[in-house]
C-alpha cells in the first residue's frame, strides 16, 4: 500500500549543541535483542575472491553466522567445481550459502551487443530449468556446503534482464518455487528474485509475483531486493522489509524473510563514488545499522574483493570490493570490523526522534558496557526525492516531462501553479522541499553533533573510536601506501622478482638466471628456455608459482593487520559530551564514531 511518509524534521541547527533536540533515544536498561548475524556478515562473491582475502576478512571481522551469495550465470557457463570451491572458501570463513541462478543455458547474451540482442532469454522449459537448479543445489550439499537460500533469478525488473513481460516472470518464479519445494521441502529457503528496486515499480512487480505465487499455492520463504546509492537508511525510512512482508501476508502466503541480497554505495560508471574511502565505510555502517531497526534477516554486500574483469589498478575506484584487486583492505573493512565488535552484543531499544536520513545509530549492551555506533552518511538527495514521491498515493505519470520544472520548484525558483499539477500534489511537494532543504544542510555540516537521549546517565566514557578521511582509511595512510606500493605493479612481476632472488640464493648460474628473468618479464609460458636446463626451468616455475600463491594468501592478511585498517582511538573530549541523561557525539559527514560507555 502506498502512503505519504512522515517528514523527518531537522531541528539541530543551533550553534548551542546542548540546546539541540535529541536525534535518538536509547534505553540501555531495556530488553536485549540479538542482532541477526546475517545483517553484519553478509557478502556476495562471483567466485573470484582469493583465499587470502577470505582469511583476512574472517580473522578481522570474526563472523558468527551470515551468508554469501554465489552466482550461477548460465549464459556464461554451467555450474561447476569453481562454484563449489568458492562456496567452500566462504564456508571456511564462517558463512552459509545463497545460490543465485540467472539466465538460460545456450543464451548468447552479451552486454556489448545491440539493445535488441541484449535481453536475457527466459527459459523455454521452466520445470527443467528448476530441476537443473535443484541438481546444482544437491551437488553443493553433497560436497558438504551449507546451502541456506535458493534465489530464483536476479533483477528481473532491470532492462534486458528478462526477455518477457512481468506477468511471464511472475509465473516462471511461482512455477520454479513449486518444483523446488517438491525437491527440498523446507530444508532450504526458496525465494527471490533479487529485485533491483525496493520501491515504486519494483513494489508493483513484487505484487504480480505474489499474485502468481498465490495461484500456484507457493509461499516463498524469502523475498529479496537490492539497494545502490540514494540514502543508506532508505530501507528503514520507507519500511521496505515491512511492506514486502505485508504484501505476502495479505495474500495468505505467510510472513517471508526479507533479504537485501545485493547492495553498495555505487557501481563503477566508470568509477564507483567513494568506494575506496571513508564514504563507503560510512554507507556500509549506515545500511547495516538501519536494517537492524527492520525485520530484515540478511544483507549481502556486493562484494568482498575487486573484480579483475573491471579493475586494473588498486584504489582507483574501478570496482566495488571491500578489498582491492591485490588484496589491500579499504575503509569499508575497518567499518566491518567495528560493527562486528559492536553487534556481538545484543541491541537495546532505540528510537529515531529528530535524526534526519543521513544519520544512523546502533546501540548494544554487554553487562555494564554500553556501545553506541553512529554513522553520518549523506546520500543522493534527488534520488531520495523520487522515492519519496513514488511512495505516495499519487500517479507518478503526472510528472512526465516536468523534470526541469519540478527541480526548479523544489529549489524555490518556481511556484507550484507553474507545474500544472492537481492540488493533491501540493502538500507532498511542500514536505519534500522541507526534507531536501534539511538534508542539504546536513550535507555541509562538518560540525555535526548527534544528540542521544539515554534512560540514565553513564558512569564514564571508556573509549571513542573513529573512521573518517584520516582514520581507519587505508587509502589516506602514507605508511600503509608505502607498505603496499611494491605490490601495486601486479603479483606476476612481484612473484617473478621474488623467484629470481631465490634462484640466485640457490646458486643458479648468472646466465641461467638472466634467461629465466627475461622469460618471466615477457610473460612467456614456454616449457623450454634457451640456455637453461630442464631441471632449472622446472624449479624456476615451481618457485614462481609458490611465490604467487604466497602473495595471494599471505599478503592480504599482513596488510589487514596494519593500524590504518581499523577504527582509530581518539581523545573522547574532542568527540563526546555528556550532559545529564544526554550524550552528544560529534559525527561529521562520511564518518563513523563508536563510543564505549561504562553504565
Amino acid at each position: 500500500m502506498k502512503r505519504l511518509f512522515p517528514l523527518i524534521i531537522l531541528l539541530g541547527c543551533s550553534s548551542n549543541v546542548g540546546a539541540q533536540e535529541a536525534d535518538f533515544a536509547v534505553q540501555f536498561g531495556g530488553t536485549l535483542q540479538p542482532i541477526p548475524p546475517g545483517l553484519v556478515y553478509g557478502l556476495n562473491d562471483l567466485q573470484h575472491t582469493s583465499q587470502g582475502v577470505w582469511d583476512a576478512w574472517s580473522q578481522g571481522v570474526k563472523p558468527e553466522g551470515g551468508v554469501v551469495r554465489i552466482w550461477v550465470q548460465r549464459y556464461l557457463g554451467q555450474f561447476s567445481k569453481k562454484h563449489i570451491d568458492a562456496a567452500r572458501r566462504a564456508q571456511q570463513a564462517g558463512l552459509d550459502v545463497m545460490l543465485t541462478v540467472v539466465g538460460a543455458t545456450g543464451d548468447e547474451y552479451k552486454k556489448s551487443a545491440d539493445d535488441s540482442e541484449r535481453s536475457l532469454k527466459r527459459p523455454s522449459d521452466t520445470s527443467k530449468w528448476a530441476q537443473q537448479l535443484a541438481q546444482n543445489v544437491r551437488e553443493m550439499i553433497n560436497a558438504g556446503i551449507n546451502v541456506r537460500y535458493i534465489e530464483i533469478w536476479n533483477e528481473p525488473d532491470m532492462p534486458f534482464q528478462w526477455d518477457g513481460t512481468q506477468e511471464q516472470f511472475a509465473e516462471f518464479f511461482a512455477e520454479c518455487g513449486v518444483v523446488l519445494r517438491e525437491e527440498f521441502g523446507h530444508s532450504v529457503k526458496i525465494g527471490g528474485p533479487g529485485m533491483a528496486s525496493g520501491w515504486g515499480l519494483g513494489m508493483l512487480f513484487f505484487e504480480k509475483i505474489l499474485d502468481a505465487c498465490k495461484r500456484h499455492s507457493f509461499s516463498p520463504d524469502f523475498l529479496s531486493w537490492h539497494l545502490y546509492g540514494s540514502f543508506a537508511s532508505d530501507n528503514e525510512y520507507f519500511r521496505i522489509p515491512q511492506t514486502i512482508q505485508s504484501m505476502a501476508e495479505t495474500r495468505g502466503l505467510g510472513t517471508p524473510d526479507t533479504v537485501l541480497s545485493e547492495w553498495n554505495v555505487s557501481l563503477p560508471r566508470p568509477v564507483a563514488r567513494g568506494m575506496d574511502t571513508n564514504v563507503g565505510a560510512a554507507y556500509w555502517t549506515a545500511v547495516v545499522g538501519s536494517l537492524i531497526q527492520t525485520p530484515a534477516k540478511d544483507a549481502l554486500y556486493f562484494f568482498l574483493q575487486d573484480g579483475s574483469w573491471e579493475a586494473t589498478k588498486d584504489f582507483a575506484g574501478q570496482s566495488v570490493g571491500a578489498f582491492t584487486l591485490r588484496g589491500a583492505p579499504k575503509s569499508t573493512f575497518s567499518a566491518m570490523k567495528l560493527m562486528g565488535e559492536v553487534a556481538k552484543s545484543p541491541a537495546v531499544p532505540l528510537q529515531r526522534l529528530q535524526a534526519p536520513n543521513n544519520l544512523v545509530c546502533v546501540a548494544t549492551r554487554n553487562k555494564q558496557q554500553g556501545n553506541l555506533l553512529i554513522s553520518n552518511s549523506p546520500g543522493d538527495i534527488l534520488r531520495l526525492g523520487r522515492k519519496f514521491l513514488a511512495n505516495t498515493s499519487l500517479f507518478m505519470g503526472d510528472l512526465k516531462g516536468k523534470d526541469s520544472l519540478l527541480m526548479a520548484h523544489l529549489s524555490g525558483k518556481t511556484k507550484f501553479d507553474k507545474l500544472d499539477l492537481s492540488e493533491e500534489w501540493r502538500v507532498p511537494l511542500v514536505e519534500l522541499k522541507k526534507l531536501m532543504k534539511a538534508l542539504r544542510h546536513e550535507e555541509g555540516n562538518s560540525n555535526r553533533w548527534v544528540t542521544i537521549k539515554l534512560d540514565h546517565s553513564p558512569v564514564s566514557i571508556k573509549r571513542v573510536r573513529l573512521i573518517d578521511a584520516d582514520h581507519g582509511n587505508p587509502i589516506a595512510s602514507a605508511s600503509f601506501r608505502d607498505l603496499f606500493r611494491p605490490y601495486e605493479v601486479g603479483f606476476g612481476k612481484v612473484a617473478g622478482r621474488l623467484a629470481i632472488e631465490e634462484l640466485r640464493k640457490q646458486g643458479v648460474s648468472s646466465s641461467e638466471v638472466a634467461a629465466i628473468e627475461q622469460s618471466f618479464l615477457s610473460g612467456s609460458k614456454e616449457i623450454r628456455i634457451v640456455g637453461v636446463s630442464a631441471t632449472t626451468i622446472a624449479s624456476a616455475r615451481a618457485t614462481l608459482n609458490r611465490k604467487m600463491a604466497m602473495l595471494k594468501t599471505d599478503l592480504p592478511v599482513s596488510l589487514a593487520a596494519h593500524e590504518a585498517c581499523r577504527a582509530a582511538e581518539v581523545d573522547s573530549e574532542d568527540w563526546v559530551k555528556i550532559e545529564g541523561s544526554k550524550i552528544l557525539v560529534k559525527v561529521p559527514p562520511h564518518s563513523v564514531v563508536a563510543v564505549e560507555l561504562k553504565l
